[in-house]
């Protein structure tokens, strides 16, 4: 009997150390900057692999790091869709402006996985005019920005189709404008029914703005949710 108990007290503590991974252990090996590139990407896998919402401010500070190894900050951006937490909506948004274009899309992919979630601070992120600056750089990371919002408006589809229709209905005409060509990128599907409906001449300014430009890009956003 006594030997059935140690055997038994062995097994249970043999499964608890090849338990998950360790959080903490996880978090240590990714921050740490002089670890080889691979630990550093399994530990991001590990911080996803442990499910707690700790892991989440361990990956913000990765993506948010512009000095870091792009290859290690993509994989904290796609790491960041698994968790869903709302604090990750912005760092994500930010992301859709980097330079580099894998953690644009990763950072893309895990705002798509948001869902409905995601759509109001895309909508705020395509109507964000940059300021005027002799910054190139900066300006590129805004077009950019709104580009993959764009894109991630598209892929989330139908719930993105009222909040949008909405949103754009509230702008002005120059906002307007501003907010719906992203859309007309020759990469987006649909993109040629977009820029009909937004560009050509300027409207009059008699004309019911928003019952004919509005409607007609409704049209589109109507097609995106199917």
């Amino acid at each position: 009997m006594a030997r059935w108990f140690c055997a038994a007290a062995s097994l249970v503590l043999f499964v608890l150390g090849c338990g998950g991974p360790s959080l903490s252990n996880a978090a240590a090996e990714l921050e740490d900057e002089t670890n080889d590139l691979k630990i550093r990407l399994a530990a991001v896998d590990d911080l996803v692999a442990t499910g707690g919402m700790e892991a989440v401010a361990h990956l913000h500070r990765v993506l948010a790091d512009e000095g870091d190894d792009p290859r290690v900050r993509a994989k904290a951006a796609g790491g960041l869709g698994f968790f869903q937490n709302p604090d990750s909506l912005e760092v994500l948004v930010e992301a859709l402006g980097d330079p580099d274009p894998e953690i644009r899309r990763q950072a893309g992919r895990s705002l798509v996985q948001f869902g409905a979630l995601a759509v109001p601070s895309l909508i705020r992120t395509l109507a964000m005019e940059p300021e005027e600056s002799d910054d190139i750089e900066l300006y590129a990371a805004g077009e950019e920005r709104r580009i993959a919002a764009s894109r991630a408006l598209v892929a989330i589809g139908q719930p993105a189709v009222g909040p949008l229709k909405a949103a754009l209905a509230e702008y002005e005409r120059g906002s307007f404008y501003w907010a719906m060509h992203p859309f007309a990128n020759p990469k987006l599907p649909l993109s040629k029914e977009v820029a009909a409906a937004i560009q050509g001449p300027a409207p009059d300014p008699e004309e019911d703005f928003a019952a004919t430009k509005v409607d007609s890009v409704g049209r589109f956003l109507n097609r995106i949710g199917h």
